[in-house]
């Protein structure tokens, strides 16, 4: 991953070191959300130390299934039971002497095609 020379790195389902990702952490900043439920997989992102910084609202880990959907659904809480997350991170350039920020997010939604409406839930209210 380091040989592609980004600024800024998205992963999901990562269940090893990052350092064996070439992600050295002498030369990258990171955050991660931890899937629960005692699962290996993570979200991770990864920023290169020399350009970038965490800005003032730090980052955020969305933990899906503590946002179960409105009563007005009508459906079985553990539909929505999934162990998916999201993470957001503000950054910003150490060069920018306007110390404006950008915010990067990634995320694990849920993937089995019968939950659509799982997938949509989780993508509304990670960006609520």
């Amino acid at each position: 991953l380091r040989q592609l020379g980004a600024d800024v790195i998205c992963l999901q389902e990562v269940d090893c070191p990052l350092e064996d990702l070439g992600l050295h952490a002498e030369n990258f900043d990171s955050c991660f959300a931890q899937r629960p439920g005692g699962r290996s997989d993570r979200c991770v992102i990864a920023w290169r130390r020399d350009r970038l910084e965490k800005g003032p609202g730090g980052h955020r880990v969305m933990l899906f299934d503590d946002h179960p959907p409105p009563k007005a659904f009508e459906c079985d809480p553990a539909h929505y039971e999934s162990g998916n997350v999201g993470l957001a991170v503000e950054l910003r350039m150490k060069s920018d002497p306007g110390k404006r920020c950008v915010t990067v997010a990634t995320t694990h939604l849920n993937w089995e095609p019968h939950k659509m409406d799982v997938r949509a839930w989780q993508g509304h209210i990670f960006f609520d």
